[in-house]
């Protein structure tokens, strides 16, 4: 963490090293609290409809949570207004955690103001600290200006009554707001950034994430608790996690995602949707998975339930990989990645005949199988190397 007078905002170097702030992780958990009730939610309503709605939602928090987090990271600023504004922002996402479960429905007005007093937040930061620092005026504007562009199209989602068109508009609203830095590309790169905070932000939220895929196995597990195959269900859902857990922290992308050039900002930060996504859908199908052994323990899992489990895995890893491959090329660990991607796709198919508890237990297996190969490359003897 940076030190300085409190109070003050300080300035810093691209190249300075600084941690998460307390109240920084008090905002990761208000949102991983909205994207713990969007899981919920899927899990008890799960239909396809569902999946698509939590899609949506999950990109407009993600988005939130980025933009909040790169102008924390940009104006390093911790005086008491400044914790003000950030717990202000921390209550707009805890209101838009409420109404994201009755979205399309009654929520939706909430959720739109929610979200929109969120990006305000981040938008009165940087006026208030780029009057002091003329070198933000330039971010400040692009923020401010993009912000305003994307209001239109939330509010005319709310004017409709068809609920096609209202959410035709807000995924019109999701693109032009991810299409901004790409607009504004100049003022976004030369913004100043912290790698090493960033790279901890990205790292600390994902984990809490990662945390929150437990909560529904295990609260599903609550149900039967003594009951052999439930409990073996949740062994499986649980290791699963602990798979992309494993596949995380064994993947590092370094420090160049952050303090390179704006294609790779813009790659790592857009390639984490569908991480996060996946990770919070694979977290969603092991609650699936544990019902399932409860209710119809000898029927295979229904296709939504598939959807969440195998294709969160396989969007887990696919994503990884082109993450990776994006700073490194299709080296060994990208390729080994793909694979366990492309593996995930076909059992989902497998799977479709078989017994719930046994398809995962296949899936394991295969996810132990990749990441014990990546961490433990299987090397030809001398004589057979040579002979090839």
């Amino acid at each position: 963490m940076t030190t300085h007078t409190p109070g003050e905002p300080q300035p810093r170097g691209e190249q300075e090293r600084r941690q998460a702030t307390p109240l920084e992780l008090f905002l990761d958990l208000a949102f991983a609290a909205a994207v713990a009730g969007l899981s919920a939610h899927l899990g008890h309503h799960p239909t396809g409809r569902n999946v698509a709605i939590f899609a949506g939602l999950f990109v407009a928090i993600w988005w939130l949570w980025v933009v909040q987090t790169f102008a924390a990271d940009r104006l390093d600023d911790d005086s008491l207004p400044h914790r003000v504004v950030v717990l202000a922002g921390a209550v707009a996402v805890a209101v838009l955690a409420a109404a994201a479960t009755d979205v399309p429905g009654h929520g939706d007005t909430l959720f739109v103001t929610a979200y929109l007093a969120g990006r305000a937040i981040p938008a009165v930061l940087y006026l208030r600290t780029s009057a002091r620092r003329g070198h933000l005026r330039r971010i400040t504007l692009s923020y401010c200006a993009g912000s305003l562009i994307a209001i239109p199209f939330w509010i005319g989602g709310l004017l409709v009554a068809n609920g096609y068109a209202r959410g035709a508009l807000w995924a019109a609203a999701l693109l032009v707001e991810l299409a901004l830095p790409f607009l504004n590309s100049r003022a976004v790169a030369a913004a100043p950034r912290s790698p090493s905070h960033l790279s901890e932000r990205y790292d600390l939220f994902t984990l809490i994430v990662l945390g929150q895929s437990l909560i529904g196995p295990t609260t599903a597990l609550e149900e039967a608790p003594d009951t052999l195959r439930v409990v073996l269900a949740a062994v499986l859902a649980i290791g699963i996690t602990g798979c992309l857990w494993w596949a995380y922290f064994g993947f590092r992308v370094p420090h160049p995602a952050f303090t390179g050039g704006f294609a790779q900002l813009q790659v790592f930060s857009l390639g984490y949707i569908p991480l996060t996504l996946a990770v919070a859908a694979t977290g969603t199908g092991g609650a699936l998975l544990v019902e399932q052994s409860l209710h119809h323990p000898d029927a295979p899992l229904p296709p939504v339930a598939r959807l969440c489990l195998y294709g969160g895995a396989f969007l887990y890893l696919a994503a990884q990989a082109a993450i990776r491959a994006s700073f490194t090329g299709p080296d060994r660990t990208v390729r080994l990645r793909a694979a366990a991607a492309v593996t995930a796709v076909i059992l989902s198919l497998v799977a479709a005949r078989l017994n719930a508890a046994v398809g995962a237990a296949i899936l394991l297996a295969a996810l132990m199988v990749f990441l014990t190969l990546e961490r433990y490359p299987i090397r030809m003897p001398a004589r057979f190397a040579g002979a090839s």
